[in-house]
């Protein structure tokens, strides 16, 4: 199952499961204080204690194509996954269906601006993982997409809770 929306925060907002999830898009919407994006620098990661080892920071790097590198991925998400892409770019996901999908989702959202939710079953090593996923864009100069936030939360699943 998996569910997208990336136009209209509005339409995210009323799918958004999790309330740690929603916590985090209303944090997201409320720093945009009149620009249509919110740098990285107006959280403060003590901030976000609620939802930290479930975040993914990527920067965007505006090549030919895009190139997005993880700045942090969480612990929990690293936990989850069995390895810890900190540092190192999309291209070395391990999985080659998984990096071309993740390629293709953030570059969307780093030329659209919008952030993106979804409700996702994931196979790895045998084992499904049943998550909400939101992405939100950042920027700097309060336009220019330079950073991605993603939250991934599992759904019905003690795992990595």
């Amino acid at each position: 199952m998996c569910i997208h929306d990336g136009d209209n925060p509005d339409t995210i907002v009323g799918k958004i499961q999790s309330p740690t999830v929603r916590q985090l898009f209303e944090d997201w919407d409320e720093r945009k204080r009149g620009s249509p994006l919110p740098g990285w620098d107006t959280f403060d990661p003590i901030d976000l204690k609620y939802i930290l080892g479930n975040l993914v920071l990527l920067d965007v790097e505006r090549s030919d194509p895009f190139k997005f590198r993880y700045r942090v991925f969480g612990s929990k998400v690293a936990a989850q996954r069995g390895y810890d892409l900190t540092g190192k770019y999309v291209d070395e996901v391990p999985a080659a269906e998984r990096r071309a999908f993740l390629i293709e989702q953030y570059t969307v959202i780093a030329e659209s601006g919008s952030p993106l939710h979804a409700i996702r079953d994931v196979r790895q090593d045998g084992r499904k993982f049943h998550h909400e996923i939101l992405s939100l864009p950042l920027a700097s100069d309060g336009r220019t997409v330079d950073k991605i936030l993603v939250a991934v939360v599992p759904i019905d699943s003690p795992v990595w809770l």
